[in-house]
């Protein structure tokens, strides 16, 4: 069984005030406030000295920020992890434009040392077939997502993602309700919770809190 730490990116610009005030942003960046965040889970992880053997991150800036800041330790040195897999299965869900991702190139330019090969799909960044911002479309989205950690030849993996995609990540998926915050799935910005990934007879994967 996999061990999966999943993280909420850091505070970004959309961020700031009611929830639609900034919503226009495309891509927004960190805030000062998230920058701070980032060092504070920098400082968790290096107490904690968690083992992870890969790091997954959705290929939102806000969340590629997150990564650089947060886990520097786990990206340099001796015992450096060998890459960033960058996947837009862990893209936030929504048709706003802060929940639109930048141009592959560019990204890639911005950060050099991510590897984003799962993004020349050639799909992302437009919000369309397994990206479309339909409920039914997030879910199956979200178990392909499972599937894929699963997949991955590693034990420990930690994955840097959003809000909405965390909620729907840990609820029942086969559920004809939309999904409600509860402690197990509502992250506040560079939280940190860690679960198991068990696998199940179908095929299909679900995350189990770790005791």
């Amino acid at each position: 069984m996999k061990r999966v730490y999943l993280v909420r990116h850091g505070e970004a610009y959309h961020n700031l005030g009611d929830p639609l005030d900034n919503a226009d942003m495309h891509d927004p960046i960190l805030t000062k406030t998230g920058i701070q965040q980032c060092e504070g889970l920098r400082k968790k992880l290096a107490d904690a000295k968690l083992p992870f053997d890969i790091i997954v991150s959705s290929p939102f800036r806000r969340a590629l920020q997150t990564v650089e800041l947060a886990l520097t330790e786990y990206l340099q040195g001796d015992n450096r992890l060998p890459h960033v897999v960058v996947s837009p299965l862990f893209e936030e869900f929504g048709d706003l434009p802060c929940d639109h991702g930048s141009l592959v190139y560019e990204l890639e330019r911005q950060f050099p040392a991510f590897n984003f090969e799962q993004c020349n799909d050639g799909i992302f960044p437009e919000k369309q077939d397994l990206y479309a911002s339909t409920p039914d479309m997030l879910k199956r989205r979200c178990q392909i997502a499972k599937r894929f950690l699963d997949s991955l030849p590693y034990d420990r993996i930690l994955v840097v993602t959003h809000a909405t995609l965390l909620r729907f990540l840990l609820s029942d998926l086969n559920s004809s309700e939309a999904p409600v915050a509860t402690p197990r799935n509502h992250f506040q910005n560079c939280e940190l919770k860690a679960f198991d990934l068990k696998k199940l007879a179908n095929g299909d994967c679900v995350f189990e809190t770790v005791a």
